[in-house]
């Protein structure tokens, strides 16, 4: 089994094998898995389905079968699963040395709660290091779109040869590994994911990974990867989009004058290249705007750039001079803020405060608790002497300082 593990090139490759074999062994010492038995493990660990053996696939390999809907996040003994991981694989190889195994990941139904990195990570490990050579191919069934981010970082844990052994497959293609009859029913239900989402956003999702690594960077604001947060994420902006029909979200929908009157559109560019978005706060009429088509129009803004651009940021620059009580709309405001923070994730760069009056200052602290923790690191707060850290005096219309043309 070490030694066809490290025959996956051409040649045999002599210190891979060696590698897996010292690392194998030396985990199998320190965690005494020769002791690992039936006993270990009360009634709950076998009855709960999480793991077990069952049925075959059409090459006769013995199918054990992983439910991830069945794992509670955050209140499992992680260390007594892996352990019992462990259990399953040792009692097959101890009485069919040699032989191989499917493994069957059940996806179907599995959210976000279900999914720990660290069950995840050691489940990789048993089968690339600590039982090499034991697994014939992986089955994955019925990936939630939810999870194909977490799947994207899962697959840098795995070997460059993962990609011969990894089968995606759902109801109608499981049945090119496994026979209807060594299938449980459960497996032959249909969820439709195009009843939360919008279908065309699943597929721009799966196909453009600029699109997809907005949401994944945005939940990366910690040292490290926040699943939790970047998911949340993902769910409500795709709930969003399908409930108010982004999709469909187009010039034609708004009349001329909500592009001529310029509360809110792209013009010029800050010093590193990425477009500005201007959002003219003194041209808002408090009470006096239809709220829901004017964000509606603010929606078409960021919509229309990241189709054109994915993966790429902009600037938001809020022209706050000349702005007044009657010109904040906090119901506009929120909006703005949800469609940075969630709707269009990863899209903004930061956010530019031009000319912040006195007057609004106790408004502001209030718009402040709306935002997230690390919100401080985006925002900036200018005059026409200050701007100019961010955009240059030709980009900039003279009414802010700058030399532009206000007309173009």
């Amino acid at each position: 089994m070490f030694i066809q593990h490290g025959q996956f090139a051409t040649s045999f490759n002599q210190d891979r094998a060696f590698h897996i074999f010292d690392e194998s062994m030396r985990w199998r010492k320190q965690h005494n898995v020769y002791d690992v038995s039936t006993s270990t493990f009360p009634a709950e660990y076998f009855d709960r389905k999480i793991i077990y053996y069952k049925n075959y696939d059409k090459f006769n390999h013995p199918i054990l079968h992983f439910v991830v809907r069945n794992l509670r996040k955050g209140h499992e003994d992680n260390e007594a699963i892996k352990r019992f991981i462990t259990y399953n694989f040792e009692t097959y190889i101890r009485e069919n040395p040699g032989k191989h195994i499917v493994v069957l990941f059940d996806m179907s139904e599995a959210g976000i709660g279900n999914l720990d990195y660290d069950i995840v990570k050691f489940i990789i490990a048993s089968m690339q290091t600590y039982y090499p050579g034991l697994l014939a191919y992986l089955l994955m069934f019925k990936m939630p779109f939810l999870l194909s981010a977490a799947w994207r970082l899962i697959r840098t844990w795995m070997s460059s040869e993962a990609d011969r052994f990894i089968k995606f497959t759902d109801t109608k293609t499981i049945t090119d590994y496994i026979s209807l009859d060594q299938l449980s029913k459960r497996m032959g239900e249909q969820i439709s994911e195009g009843e939360v989402y919008d279908q065309r956003d699943i597929e721009r999702f799966n196909k453009i990974d600029e699109y997809t690594l907005m949401f994944i960077q945005h939940g990366q604001f910690a040292t490290s990867f926040n699943q939790d947060r970047a998911f949340h994420i993902f769910d409500e902006s795709m709930h969003w989009r399908k409930q108010h029909n982004v999709y469909d979200v187009s010039t034609s929908a708004f009349p001329a004058e909500y592009f001529d009157r310029k509360i809110i559109y792209y013009k010029n560019y800050d010093k590193f290249n990425h477009p500005i978005l201007h959002f003219v706060v003194r041209n808002l009429r408090k009470g006096h705007e239809d709220n829901e088509a004017l964000k509606r129009f603010i929606t078409y803004n960021f919509e229309t750039y990241i189709r054109e651009n994915p993966g790429k940021h902009i600037v938001v620059l809020f022209d706050m001079s000349e702005a007044g009580i009657g010109n904040l709309d906090y119901d506009i405001v929120k909006f703005i803020i949800a469609s940075m923070q969630t709707y269009y994730p990863g899209l903004l760069a930061y956010l530019l405060m031009f000319k912040m009056p006195f007057l609004l200052s106790a408004a502001w602290r209030l718009i402040r608790t709306w935002m997230s923790s690390e919100a401080d690191r985006f925002i900036k707060f200018t005059d026409t002497k200050t701007i100019t850290d961010y955009i240059s005096l030709d980009q900039l219309s003279k009414r802010m300082g700058g030399t532009a043309d206000e007309s173009e």
